[in-house]
């Protein structure tokens, strides 16, 4: 068995974190591991973190769907998404 580290443990920690939307549970863990890995680097504090999350999200997928280069697929799902969170009552603070 390996001995634990800080860092280890930091990074178990930061990954067993939940993200709460609308009552909806998303686990950290469910994400793709290029999404934990930043969601890590967040909490570590090697990433900036950004307080107004629902407009930072907004705007990248507004960026994925007016990408042209991008297949018509992911841009639509991209803008599916902005169009849920424009709707929905969740608000930056």
């Amino acid at each position: 068995m390996m001995p634990m580290t800080f860092e280890s443990i930091q990074i178990d920690i930061v990954i067993s974190l939940n993200i709460f939307y609308k009552g909806l549970i998303m686990q950290v863990y469910q994400c793709g591991e290029l999404i934990r890995a930043t969601y890590a680097q967040i909490g570590s504090g090697d990433q900036g973190y950004i307080p107004a999350a629902i407009t930072c999200a907004i705007k990248t997928f507004n960026d994925i769907a007016e990408d042209t280069n991008l297949p018509l697929e992911v841009r639509e799902r991209a803008a599916f998404a902005a169009a849920n969170l424009l709707i929905s009552d969740h608000e930056d603070k």
